[in-house]
C-alpha cells in the first residue's frame, strides 16, 4: 500500500530523495538489516522527508521554488556526521 501526502509538490522529490537515502545511511548506522533499512526504514524516511517539506511550504517557512539541493546535500551530510555517522 502507498500513500500520497496531500499538497506534496513533485518539484520537491529530488529534496525528499536527498533526505531518504541519508535516512537510510542512519538505520544502517543503528543496526537495522540492509534489507529493513532499504524497504521499511526508506518508506518511513520518505514519507517524513515529504510530509516534512509540505509542511514547511503550508506553513510558509519555506518559499516558493526549488530548494537548493546540493547546499540540501552538504548541510544534511554535515548534520549526519555531527550525528555519529559517515555517510
Amino acid at each position: 500500500m502507498s500513500i500520497e501526502i496531500n499538497g506534496f509538490d513533485r518539484d520537491d522529490s529530488d529534496a525528499s530523495q536527498v533526505v531518504t537515502r541519508l535516512a537510510v545511511r542512519l538505520c544502517l548506522e543503528t543496526g537495522s538489516t540492509p534489507v529493513d533499512a532499504h524497504s521499511t526504514g526508506k518508506r518511513g524516511a520518505g514519507y517524513a522527508a515529504e510530509l516534512l517539506l509540505t509542511t514547511l511550504r503550508t506553513m510558509g517557512a519555506l518559499s516558493e521554488g526549488p530548494l537548493d539541493l546540493e547546499l540540501l546535500e552538504a548541510t544534511a551530510t554535515q548534520v549526519v556526521r555531527r550525528s555519529g555517522v559517515q555517510p
